[in-house]
């Protein structure tokens, strides 16, 4: 099973070649490999294509550092719409391939449920971390070269098309939104559950979180195991 960057795909040249993320190195490397992947029919290959993953902004520690020092989150999407796709929907259909063999050697598109703004996203930051997030727009020589391309995709407002996602048809439900995503702290990494305890004053370890009482007494409560 092989996860892809859902720009990748080259079906639609009126939704990606007009729009030159081929002109992006690590999408034209996806691209490659997918397409060594289909042609090698010995190898029973999975591909996942999927959105921005909503978890890039705990797992880059970039965007990690400036949540927990600054109380910000960085990008450069100029206001548009991005569709960022949960981890959990990804995990989830990992599984669903693993277990139905009738899937192999197949492709499946994985879009959150609708586009939502940078600004947006550090609003429920802030509810979620209980303190203000900014969201700060950055110049693109600010960040990496692969992040800079990203940054370059969300600016493209590619994710306002009418691409159609394979949520419900394989899994059954509805994709999590960014809000779901961000109370589903039980099925977070280590990483972003050590972002999340900074600013909320929980910290998570080994499936429980511990909450620090006035008296200084502390209290365990299960939130299931930890990834």
């Amino acid at each position: 099973i092989k996860l892809s960057f859902y720009h990748s795909i080259k079906g639609n040249p009126k939704h990606f070649s007009d729009l030159g993320f081929y002109k992006v190195p690590f999408v034209r490397k996806h691209a490659l490999c997918d397409g060594d992947l289909v042609v090698q029919k010995k190898l029973h290959a999975t591909i996942i294509f999927a959105s921005h993953l909503m978890s890039n902004v705990f797992c880059y520690e970039f965007e990690r550092k400036a949540l927990m020092d600054k109380q910000e989150f960085y990008g450069a999407s100029r206001g548009k719409g991005v569709n960022y796709v949960s981890p959990n929907d990804i995990a989830d259909m990992v599984v669903n391939a693993i277990l139905q063999k009738t899937r192999k050697r197949e492709a499946y598109l994985l879009l959150g449920p609708s586009t939502i703004s940078d600004k947006q996203v550090a609003t429920l930051l802030s509810e979620q971390l209980g303190t203000n997030i900014t969201y700060v727009e950055k110049q693109l020589d600010f960040f990496d070269n692969n992040t800079a391309s990203l940054e370059m995709i969300k600016a493209a407002g590619f994710g306002k098309n009418n691409i159609k996602s394979d949520t419900i048809r394989i899994l059954g439900r509805e994709a999590e939104t960014f809000d779901d995503y961000l109370k589903a702290t039980d099925r977070m990494s280590r990483i972003e559950r050590k972002a999340l305890s900074v600013r909320t004053g929980r910290v998570y370890l080994d499936g429980k979180h511990v909450t620090e009482e006035k008296e200084g007494e502390k209290k365990e409560e299960s939130v299931g195991p930890a990834l």
